[in-house]
């Protein structure tokens, strides 16, 4: 999460939507236009989740309801795909999440195994624990909980409140003019973009199995449903 309060706008960073990458660039651009003020994670100087849903910082925060806000989006398989490899490649012990916490898990489809049965049991019952806006990610033996991209962007009503969602897979052009209709002003030169991808070769869309497929097209059709992303 980032906030920019001369300009009453915040960022929602959603996982593995170059989310960081785009934080970096927002930043940059305010600091050459020696905007002031810009902070990741905190609002008003209390600390805020790095990735806290629109709905968990206005209902917090009322007065950010009124903020313009955006979130970088992406393909649901493809985002799946790059969780995975990013978690597994991340050594036991790092910050955050890491292979630890995919110790149960041999292969991607086993991944979305996982995903997809804890998803149909809360789905059957407490459906809020996988897809309510104050969604976390949660990887125990209990509960197996990577939250759909929606939960992330809607309000109180279940109906997306965020003012733009820049696609990932467009992020080198989509980015920039999203930054001069934030700004109405930007330097001559922009700062470089840059990203930060797991480290070991991923698997394509192609490699996936059917089968994994049509259980991330379930667990994920809200996404599918309101991103624009057709279903693979």
């Amino acid at each position: 999460m980032l906030e920019i309060p001369e300009l009453k706008f915040y960022f929602v960073h959603i996982h593995k939507n170059a989310g960081r990458a785009t934080e970096q660039f927002l930043r940059k651009v305010s600091l050459s236009l020696d905007i002031q003020g810009v902070e990741a994670n905190s609002h008003g100087g209390q600390s805020v989740h790095g990735h806290a849903t629109s709905w968990m910082l206005c209902n917090r925060f009322p007065e950010m309801k009124e903020w313009r806000s955006a979130a970088t989006i992406r393909d649901p398989l493809q985002r799946l795909l790059s969780a995975y490899y990013w978690i597994k490649g991340k050594p036991a012990g790092s910050e955050g999440l890491n292979e630890t916490d995919l110790s149960t898990v041999t292969s991607f489809e086993g991944f979305v195994d996982k995903i997809h049965d804890c998803w149909s049991a809360v789905n059957v019952g407490n459906k809020e624990v996988y897809s309510a806006p104050n969604a976390r990610v949660k990887f125990t033996p209990e509960q197996f909980v990577y939250p759909d991209q929606t939960s992330y962007l809607v309000g109180d009503d279940g109906v997306i409140v965020v003012d733009a969602m820049i696609r990932q897979e467009y992020l080198d052009t989509e980015l920039p003019a999203f930054v001069a209709s934030l700004f109405g002003d930007v330097p001559a030169s922009l700062p470089r973009l840059d990203r930060v991808g797991p480290s070991e070769k991923m698997m394509t869309a192609a490699d996936v199995d059917r089968q994994a497929i049509d259980k991330i097209c379930e667990v994920y059709s809200r996404d599918y449903e309101n991103l624009g992303y057709p279903k693979p």
